[in-house]
């Protein structure tokens, strides 16, 4: 998040006023971003040390949704905007992020959630015959 809060800074340094449309999106992005996230890993936690399916599929939610549309738009469509200034850096780090952290975190908490689901509901095989 640090990366993400240096880069926005040090765009809005840049000699060549950047226009309105992508000021506008990079602050939101950012902000949402710094919102979304805390709340998205705090359901996470709660959900698995709880064994609640509820909070566990507020983060599956959180995860496909917003998370990861702001994280493709901060590595790969900022390009789209005319006069965007994109960093080598940023692209990768947010790339990474990406590809290390939400996709995997995505996968685990559908597994997860269909597990306590199936627990839940005492079935135990996927066509849902007790065993």
């Amino acid at each position: 998040m640090g990366i993400m809060i240096y880069m926005t800074w040090a765009k809005m340094r840049t000699s060549p006023p950047l226009n309105a449309f992508y000021q506008f999106t990079l602050h939101f992005n950012l902000v949402f971003f710094l919102v979304v996230e805390p709340g998205r890993l705090l359901l996470g936690l709660r959900g698995n040390r709880r064994e609640k399916v509820t909070e566990l599929a507020g983060f599956l939610l959180l995860t496909g949704m917003p998370q990861a549309v702001v994280l493709v738009y901060f590595a790969w469509l900022q390009r789209v905007h005319a006069g965007a200034v994109v960093y080598p850096v940023e692209f990768a780090l947010n790339g990474v992020y990406m590809a290390a952290l939400v996709v995997p975190q995505g996968w685990l908490a559908y597994e997860v959630v269909g597990r306590f689901v199936r627990l839940r509901s005492g079935r135990r095989g996927p066509t849902g015959s007790r065993r």
